[in-house]
């Protein structure tokens, strides 16, 4: 049986996207009702805040990786608020982006299951996974999102 690659997405592709969205909120949901921050995610907001206040990175900031991450999120929190829910949102966006690029990705070598498949399993074991490895509350956020952007 030969798979015919799809363009992108197609409508053979609405319904396995709707599943993975709601797989996606429902991880969500238990997600926000536990989240614990420890001290490695916890250096990324402090340094998007120490960026808000006007501090400048590298020279008044600590940080170990690239500047997207510290500079993303202070944007976020000068559009959105100062909140570790700003930055929490944004980490679940982040995850939710990258299980659907996810998707797209298989379905040029896959059939639309076993493209859910494969996404709802990135969607469990990373996106929320309950460790500090988790793409929504990362070790760092410069890993999540040079994920989203490679």
């Amino acid at each position: 049986m030969s798979h015919k690659p799809s363009t992108p997405l197609s409508r053979a592709d609405a319904e396995p996207l709707l599943i993975v969205l709601a797989v996606f909120f429902f991880y969500a949901s238990l997600f926000f009702g536990v989240v614990g921050l420890d001290a490695d995610p916890g250096r990324d907001f402090m340094a998007a805040d120490l960026l808000l206040q006007g501090k400048v990175l590298y020279r008044d900031v600590h940080y170990f990786f690239g500047p997207l991450a510290p500079v993303l999120n202070s944007w976020l929190l000068r559009l959105f608020g100062p909140s570790a829910l700003t930055l929490l949102v944004a980490g679940a966006a982040v995850s939710l982006a990258i299980v659907v690029l996810s998707y797209m990705l298989a379905r040029q070598i896959l059939p639309p299951l076993a493209a859910t498949v494969g996404a709802l399993i990135v969607l469990a074991h990373a996106a929320f996974g309950f460790n500090m490895f988790s793409y929504a509350v990362p070790y760092t956020f410069a890993a999540t999102y040079g994920l989203l952007f490679s």
